[in-house]
């Protein structure tokens, strides 16, 4: 097996194994934080993720370990064309949840081929958690 064989099927178990456990817990999906930091979201799932905090569109940007996706392109594209401020930018889940409790937070969804766009009801970060 190559070294790079090895790192994907590495990187694939660990994310099963999260998955599995957010199961357990209740929910469908995990939200992905990056590896070093562990504060700035990724993706959710295997989806794309956007956040509507006041009258901005912010999604993360793309930094290599983000799919590009053409329904997040998509969804860019028209938001735009309806004259959304569009943010691609790191964002932390700290950030997130303060938006949340400022009241600036209106929408959370993913997106990705399969899924299309897909509502977020719930998000937990350690023993915070907010509901849409």
């Amino acid at each position: 097996m190559s070294e790079l064989s090895k790192e994907t099927a590495g990187n694939y178990a660990a994310s099963l194994i999260a998955s599995e456990k957010a199961k357990k817990e209740g929910y469908a999906q995990v939200l992905w934080l990056d590896g070093i930091e562990r504060k700035y979201i990724e993706e959710v799932g295997a989806m794309n993720i956007f956040f509507l905090m006041d009258d901005e569109l912010v999604t993360p940007n793309l930094t290599g370990s983000i799919l590009p996706g053409i329904t997040r392109y998509s969804i860019i594209s028209l938001a735009k064309k309806w004259g959304v401020t569009i943010s691609e930018r790191k964002i932390s889940i700290d950030e997130v949840f303060k938006a949340h409790e400022d009241g600036k937070l209106k929408e959370v969804f993913g997106s990705g081929t399969a899924a299309v766009v897909s509502p977020v009801g719930e998000i937990r970060y350690g023993d915070k958690v907010f509901y849409r």
